[in-house]
């Protein structure tokens, strides 16, 4: 991480199983051991549809934390007119980091929080098919569902996303 620098950019290498892979550069916002964070574009491949309401499409603009010990990343979206959609978490492996890339690897399994907290499993099906093809081992995708069953768990405590994600003014750009 300490080629990542404040103001820069950070590439990321994002993998779908078994051979998707879509690379993104991000404006990098925030960096200290426990957190990467950065701002993007959403690009998603259909709009994302939650009890009626599109809460994620493309041009929304995203303020991504990467944990990089967790099995999540977290997305807080915002519309094209900067309000506030809710938070997007994709269950993924731990990143690897190498210079100004972080490998990110999906486990398909997504979580949506609205703003008010009230939590949406997605891609259920996707991660069936991930699982029923083998494009991830029977012991991952184990694991993916525990990680995903404990963030809404926290969710439902009111201990996710985590407050500094909460708090995080996208304008801020420093680094500690």
């Amino acid at each position: 991480m300490d080629s990542l620098g404040c103001a820069g950019v950070v590439k990321i290498e994002y993998l779908r199983p078994p051979d998707k892979v879509a690379v993104f550069r991000n404006k990098l916002l925030h960096l200290d051991e426990r957190v990467i964070v950065s701002v993007g574009v959403a690009h998603p491949k259909s709009p994302v549809v939650v009890d009626g309401e599109v809460v994620l499409d493309s041009g929304y603009p995203v303020v991504w934390f990467v944990f990089p010990s967790e099995w999540y990343d977290l997305g807080k979206v915002y519309d094209k007119e900067k309000h506030l959609k809710g938070y997007y978490a994709d269950i993924i492996k731990p990143v690897e980091i190498s210079g100004d890339t972080i490998k990110i690897i999906d486990l398909f399994l997504d979580l949506w929080i609205s703003p008010e907290g009230k939590p949406t499993v997605l891609d259920e099906d996707e991660y069936d098919e991930a699982v029923k093809r083998r494009w991830i081992q029977q012991k991952t995708a184990i694991e993916a569902r525990e990680k995903l069953d404990r963030l809404i768990e926290l969710v439902r405590r009111g201990l996710f996303p985590p407050k500094f994600a909460v708090d995080f003014d996208p304008v801020l750009c420093q680094k500690s």
